[in-house]
């Protein structure tokens, strides 16, 4: 079990261990992550090989979607 405190700022500072070969340092993020006491490495093994691709199966086809000449909807409607 792993009792490590998270919080919003430790996501920023996983962001800048990992991209800090793109110019991004750490606390250039803001100050949460200068409070966060955990990158979330914990959680990543990203020198394993990535899984293979798989489709999800779905009910429509893409070209459902790309041609739906639906009026478009909020995702999150609160009304029903």
């Amino acid at each position: 079990m792993d009792n490590t405190h998270h919080d919003f700022g430790s996501m920023l500072r996983f962001v800048e261990n990992n991209y800090a070969s793109l110019g991004i340092t750490e606390g250039e993020l803001g100050f949460a992550d200068s409070r966060a006491t955990d990158n979330l490495s914990g959680f990543f093994n990203l020198t394993q090989a990535p899984r293979k691709f798989a489709v999800v199966p779905a009910a429509q086809s893409a070209d459902f979607f790309i041609n739906d000449t639906r009026p478009q909807e909020a995702p999150d409607r609160d009304d029903d």
